[in-house]
């Protein structure tokens, strides 16, 4: 079961986050996931949906 609703690709300085619920994914080391592209972040929101 999910524990959100929505995953969304988000457009942050310096680059592209995922956004699940408007939280941004963190990494095991607790910082904000960073993507170099709107690509490869809309790639990632789309398979945290499916």
């Amino acid at each position: 079961k999910r524990f959100y609703e929505t995953a969304k690709a988000v457009q942050m300085p310096g680059g592209w986050t995922v956004e699940l619920d408007g939280r941004s994914i963190k990494t095991p080391a607790r910082a904000a996931l960073s993507l170099p592209t709107e690509k490869l972040a809309k790639a990632i929101a789309a398979e945290w949906n499916a």
